[in-house]
Parts: structure tokens; C-alpha cells; sequence
């Protein structure tokens, strides 16, 4: 699954995959998930935001990648955030972080509080497969 930010869809920043790409790995790739992230919400404390803004930025987002599942940025959320996810049809939710939050998934778990395996272009290469060793 990759979580993709949306406000990069139109190639605004270069850094960042935009639609072409987008439609690329939808048409070549069939077995990877484009989820979302966000569209405009990818800063640290996003996650305060009001309900309703919460629910505008999600709705945006919607019209570039329909899924079904989220992850939130930088792995914080509140109740407001769950609930406008909840509203919006999500179906899961993902966070992340060095505490309880980085381990397995379990059956036990929240399916808006689940953590997963942060990963990005500054993760060296040997430590990306120590993750992936240390989730087996």
C-alpha cells in the first residue's frame, strides 16, 4: 500500500509521485493499493483541525483516490479525526509511531488505530529489511 498525499496530484512538487504516475502504477502494478494520506492535511498538527475541516480536506481527497483506507499524517489522530473517517466510509485507518502503536497488527486491534511500517526515500535500504525481518 502506498499512502499518497494528494496535494502532489498535479505535480506541484517534483519530489512526489503526481497523476501520471499515479495511473501508471493503477495500470502496471495491479497488486499495489494507493491509499490516502491526506490532501492537504500532511503537517504535524493537522490532526487538531476542526471536525468539518477534517471531513473538506477527506472529501477532496476522495476525488483523486478512492479508497478505502487511510493513513494518518505523521500517525496522530483524535476522536474528531476517527469519526470524520467513519463518516466518510473509511474502512481502516492506519497510524505509526516508536511505542505500542510499532508492532504487529492484531485481531484485538482498533481498525482506525492500526499500526503499520513507516517507510520513505530517507529510510537506507538495510534498515528497511530490518523491519521487515523484525515483523516476521
Amino acid at each position: 500500500v502506498i499512502f499518497y498525499v494528494g496535494e502532489n496530484y498535479n505535480g506541484n512538487n517534483e519530489n512526489f509521485m503526481h497523476k501520471e504516475d499515479i495511473e501508471k502504477i493503477k495500470k502496471e502494478y495491479p497488486n499495489i493499493e494507493i491509499a490516502s494520506h491526506s490532501y492537504l492535511m500532511h503537517y504535524d498538527d493537522a490532526y487538531l483541525k476542526e471536525k468539518e475541516e477534517i471531513k473538506e480536506d477527506i472529501k477532496t481527497m476522495k476525488k483523486i483516490i478512492d479508497s478505502k483506507y487511510y493513513a494518518y499524517p505523521y500517525g496522530k489522530y483524535t476522536s474528531d479525526y476517527i469519526n470524520a473517517l467513519k463518516e466518510e466510509n473509511y474502512s481502516l485507518a492506519f497510524t505509526f509511531g516508536p511505542d505500542e502503536e510499532h508492532r504487529k497488527i492484531t485481531k484485538k486491534d482498533n481498525r482506525y488505530r492500526l499500526p503499520r511500517l513507516n517507510t520513505s526515500d530517507e529510510i537506507p535500504f538495510w534498515k528497511f529489511i530490518l523491519r521487515l525481518h523484525w515483523y516476521k
